[in-house]
């Protein structure tokens, strides 16, 4: 297994790397900033505690546990963190949040899972290439995008601010659905 990480272009690198040999597992998490501004003692954003977080939780991951149950118990963890920091839990754009992509390596057979725009591909023997996720946010950029055109003052000088509201109040709702295009976010 290769590995290869890059620091983005950004002062805070909010990326884990994950690589578990003893029980196959591997991944990217990529870490999302609350719209709070939330920084630890250690200046630490919550996306970056996120991002650790669930990578921890995938590294010292069980034989044979689970990938959907390994991120059930890393997400309950990150609750718990947020809770304990003061994060107003009622108010999504203040919640730490992280995209990821994680996958186990079996004799016949690979296990995944999947969230947010982190994406897997498989590469076969051949040199051919297959798509096994989808960006999960793309769609919410596209509601919100609609949502832009029609109030496009207010967003261009917020559009920052705006994007994120608009997806974050999107995400992580029971129904998974999006708003429609023409439905404020």
């Amino acid at each position: 297994m290769q590995t290869c990480h890059l620091q983005g272009s950004g002062i805070w690198n909010e990326d884990a790397l994950v690589v578990n040999e003893r029980n196959q597992v591997y991944g990217v998490v990529d870490g999302a900033t609350s719209l709070g501004g939330y920084r630890d003692k250690s200046s630490n954003t919550g996306g970056y505690i996120a991002a650790q977080l669930l990578a921890a939780h995938a590294i010292e991951a069980a034989d044979g546990m689970p990938l959907e149950q390994l991120v059930m118990q890393a997400n309950a963890a990150l609750g718990d963190r947020m809770r304990e920091a003061g994060i107003d839990m009622a108010d999504k754009a203040q919640r730490w949040s992280a995209a990821f992509a994680l996958f186990r390596v079996r004799e016949d057979w690979i296990e995944y899972v999947q969230a947010g725009d982190c994406m897997l591909f498989a590469k076969y023997k051949d040199g051919t290439y297959r798509r096994l996720t989808h960006d999960q946010v793309a769609r919410f950029d596209r509601a919100c995008c609609g949502s832009v055109r029609r109030r496009w003052n207010w967003a261009f000088a917020n559009r920052r601010r705006f994007f994120a509201i608009c997806c974050r109040s999107s995400a992580r709702t029971g129904s998974g659905r999006i708003p429609a295009a023409d439905t404020p976010c």
